[in-house]
C-alpha cells in the first residue's frame, strides 16, 4: 500500500481515529481498528509507508535491510497480515545462499558472529 493510498481514507473530519504515523506500529494500529469498524484516518509525513523498515538492493545483488530485518514466513498469522494489507506480491523471500547475515557499518559489511 502506497503512502497515498493509506492517506485516502477517511477524511480528518469523519474519522472516528486519527493514526500519526505509517511505520510498524501505526500501521498495526490503523490495520486493528479498522477491522473493528472504526473510521480510521492514517496520515504519513514521508513518501513512503514501513518507517524504518526498507529494503535496498546492490547491482550486484545484495540486499540490505535498514531497521527490522526479517519477518519469518511460515505463520498463518503473519500470511494473513501480509495479505489483508495487499503486500503478498511485495514479499522478498531470503535466497538459498542467504546464510550469513551482516551490519552494514562505516561503509562495509560487518559480521557481529
Amino acid at each position: 500500500m502506497s503512502a497515498a493510498k493509506a492517506r485516502g481514507g477517511a477524511s480528518g473530519h469523519d474519522a472516528d481515529v486519527i493514526v500519526v504515523g505509517g511505520g510498524l506500529a501505526g500501521l498495526a494500529a490503523a490495520h486493528r481498528l479498522a477491522r473493528r469498524g472504526v473510521a480510521v484516518r492514517l496520515v504519513e509525513a514521508g513518501a513512503r509507508l514501513g518507517g524504518n523498515v526498507a529494503t535496498a538492493r546492490t547491482d550486484d545483488g545484495f540486499l540490505f535491510e535498514r531497521g527490522p530485518n526479517a519477518i519469518r514466513g511460515g505463520s498463518v498469522a503473519i500470511e494473513s497480515l501480509i495479505a489483508a494489507a495487499g503486500l503478498a506480491g511485495d514479499v522478498i523471500e531470503s535466497g538459498p545462499n542467504a546464510k550469513a547475515r551482516f551490519i552494514w557499518r562505516g561503509g562495509k559489511p560487518f559480521s557481529p558472529a
